[in-house]
């Protein structure tokens, strides 16, 4: 926290947020993206200092092994939504805090692994609040599953914490990387959804999927099965169809679940169907919106089970709900079978999260 105390191609995309033309052309830096969009100088420089944590934390990942960093921590910490603590967790969390604390742009962050919003002494008028989650599915990291880092950024237009816990429609920027064969840093301003690859000889991250665009259904489904007898019937039900083909599609869906909502996401992204959680576990401030805000922008849908998630008002910065996210055909289907029983799994019968 002390970096934070006292620190002074061309494409028409109509059907996003808003109508512009953006430049889709492969191989262009993150740094010559955000000039060509028209990003101001402070959006830049927080896209900077974020993309900074993003490299220094893959790096992290990488040596993970190499540095001791695969078990929990020495006094089994748990954080402010209490899950378990990892190593890497806190590492990730302190890159963080640190690349954004040396931004004059960021006023403020919102980390899942912090208690409360942290807001810098002297705030800049021009300035951003940022949230994140530093290491989405740490848990994976002893058996080399893939991990990653979900972010979103708001402008401020006040000094107050709750200037982070903004409606997610509200973000002007969103993203996530994904730790795996490689480093790709997937994002929307909010007109279209891109990834980049990590060139880990130069550091930069370069456009190598212009205008991604989620297919309207899929084949696939990604949850936690084992679970299937303390779900409500409605999603029982959805479940049941759409694996015996028996679903709008008449295709008959297949699971795909790596328990990291970065590489489920991932998936779907590109290949079409819906991942979810149905308890209400994930995290609406660090998680929901900044996915469900990438998912929109590229023309798929992200729901509570009964409405869009960046609709919801955050309360608290650990506020936590159900997410659907996945191909705008798949996620409708899946919110008719509410009536049928319910889809969302709003207790806990005794499994630790």
């Amino acid at each position: 926290m002390e970096a934070f105390l006292g620190r002074p191609g061309w494409l028409d995309v109509g059907r996003c947020r808003r109508s512009v033309l953006v430049c889709v052309r492969a191989g262009t830096s993150l740094r010559s993206f955000g000039a060509e969009r028209g990003w101001s100088v402070g959006l830049k420089e927080v896209c900077g200092a974020v993309k900074e944590g993003l490299y220094q934390t893959s790096n992290k990942v990488r040596r993970a092994g190499l540095d001791a960093l695969l078990g929990g921590t020495a006094d089994d910490k748990t954080n402010a939504s209490g899950d378990s603590v990892k190593a890497l967790d806190v590492v990730a969390n302190d890159l963080f805090v640190d690349a954004l604390g040396r931004c004059e742009f960021v006023n403020m962050i919102a980390s899942e692994e912090e208690d409360d919003v942290v807001v810098k002494e002297d705030p800049n008028e021009d300035g951003y609040a940022v949230v994140f989650d530093p290491l989405d599915g740490s848990s994976n990291i002893a058996a080399c599953i893939p991990t990653g880092t979900i972010f979103g950024v708001y402008k401020t237009t006040g000094s107050g914490p709750d200037q982070a816990l903004q409606l997610g429609s509200k973000l002007a920027l969103a993203g996530y990387c994904l730790y795996s064969a490689a480093t790709i840093l997937v994002l929307s301003d909010g007109s279209g959804t891109f990834a980049f690859t990590l060139d880990s000889e130069t550091g930069d991250f370069v456009l190598t999927h212009p205008n991604i665009k989620v297919p309207q259904s899929g084949s696939s489904y990604s949850v936690n099965d084992g679970r299937f007898h303390d779900w409500p019937t409605g999603l029982q039900q959805y479940i049941t169809d759409i694996k015996n083909g028996r679903g709008r599609t008449g295709r008959k869906y297949d699971t795909k679940y790596i328990c990291s909502l970065v590489a489920d996401v991932h998936y779907v992204l590109f290949r079409g169907g819906i991942a979810m959680n149905p308890r209400a576990h994930l995290r609406l401030v660090y998680e929901g919106n900044p996915i469900a805000f990438i998912v929109e922008n590229a023309g798929g849908a992200a729901s509570t089970g009964v409405g869009r998630i960046l609709e919801v008002e955050p309360t608290k910065p650990h506020h936590r709900l159900p997410i659907f996210v996945g191909s705008r055909l798949d996620i409708e289907e899946l919110e008719s079978y509410d009536d049928k029983g319910g889809v969302r799994q709003m207790h806990n019968p005794g499994y630790k999260y």
